[in-house]
């Protein structure tokens, strides 16, 4: 059929269309865009039954219109979706899009949305990892931008980001940004892919924005690195991932937003951190700046160099009576009776918790104000 065909049998029929796609419309009132968001902009008028709309922002349309936009795909996509809804052979319908609109897509319409952009995404060069002066394969729209997923550790698509290639950035309607993380690799993992390397990895490199992933990820090549948007969601990712692996090295690496009201950026990356039991690092810089920033001014063996310097541990001790106990059974013990980590603890306790061990080299080194003192 025809797209005018399609579009004059949905007459009448908008409401259902858009809810069958996950497309919230409200009720004819003043409410949130589906496609920009906003509090009150939009209005669904639906005039003549043809599923018409009105957004200060967006401007006005029909209901395939609508569609359009909020899937970001052509008239002819958009047609296809609504056949689908009304069983109507459309002759233009690839069959690859059936499969992709048909293959285990959960139930959902956050996943449903994700998993069709997905579809139209190809792996490539991005103009804004370009501008930044790396080279990453990642997940481009037809019209350049990126399209991220967020994924969470149960095996789900929570949303996605938009990067456009000036760099401005937004969620995707509907996301569920908190817990949820972007997996930074050069190629499209599913959510149970990425899941099943959560459960294997040694090291886990969590950090705010996935530019600065990917320049981490260029010299830290046996981690796995994930991004969590921002460093208000930096706690939720490193306690969820912790929940599914309780023995990988977690390191937070924070942005430095020394200059602002507070230092959000590294008091987030400390609370992580200190949260799951694990590490921070942050460029310690006197601007502020994340480990992109520094890669783009300084190159990537001294990000590389800075990034292990500056690793550290919060050792938070606990005076209860078990802990105590725990010490004094431990003072009866020579030294060669004790397990590794226990020499470890009391090494840190002489030193006054002022140690922390270097990953990659397995140096430990000692800080001492604004000393550093290295033990081979």
């Amino acid at each position: 059929m025809k797209i005018n065909e399609i579009t004059t049998q949905a007459v009448g029929k908008w409401q259902s269309i858009f809810s069958s796609l996950g497309i919230d419309v409200g009720n004819g009132k003043h409410c949130p865009c589906p496609v920009c968001g906003g509090k009150d902009r939009f209005r669904f008028d639906n005039k003549n039954g043809r599923g018409t709309y009105i957004c200060n922002q967006c401007g006005s349309g029909d209901g395939l219109e609508l569609i359009k936009n909020y899937y970001h795909c052509d008239a002819k996509e958009a047609s296809n979706k609504v056949a689908e809804y009304l069983n109507l052979r459309n002759t233009s319908t690839s069959s690859d899009l059936k499969s992709d609109l048909q293959d285990n897509i959960p139930e959902n319409p956050v996943c449903k949305k994700v998993n069709y952009l997905l579809s139209k995404a190809i792996l490539g060069q991005s103009d804004y990892l370009t501008e930044k002066g790396l080279t990453f394969d990642l997940t481009l729209l037809d019209d350049g931008r990126i399209f991220v997923p967020l994924i969470n550790i149960n095996s789900e698509y929570t949303g996605g980001q938009f990067i456009e290639p000036n760099g401005n950035k937004r969620l995707m309607r509907g996301s569920n940004k908190k817990g949820a993380f972007i997996w930074v690799s050069p190629k499209l993992g599913r959510p149970d892919e990425v899941s099943k390397e959560l459960l294997t990895a040694t090291e886990i490199i969590i950090c705010e924005g996935l530019a600065t992933g990917v320049s981490i990820a260029e010299f830290r090549h046996r981690s796995l690195v994930i991004s969590a948007i921002d460093a208000g969601n930096l706690i939720h990712v490193a306690k969820a991932v912790r929940e599914v692996n309780s023995t990988a090295n977690i390191i937070i690496a924070g942005d430095n937003d020394i200059g602002s009201h507070k230092n959000t950026g590294k008091e987030k990356a400390i609370e992580a951190a200190t949260a799951i039991n694990g590490y921070y690092t942050i460029p310690d810089t006197d601007y502020k700046c994340d480990f992109d920033d520094y890669r783009q001014q300084f190159g990537l063996q001294k990000t590389s160099v800075l990034f292990d310097k500056n690793l550290s541990k919060i050792n938070i001790q606990t005076l209860t009576n078990t802990n105590n106990l725990r010490k004094l059974e431990t003072q009866n013990m020579n030294l060669s009776q004790m397990a590794s980590s226990q020499r470890a603890e009391l090494l840190n306790e002489h030193y006054h918790n002022n140690l922390a061990i270097n990953l990659t080299t397995d140096e430990i080194y000692h800080y001492q104000a604004a000393d550093i003192s290295r033990f081979i």
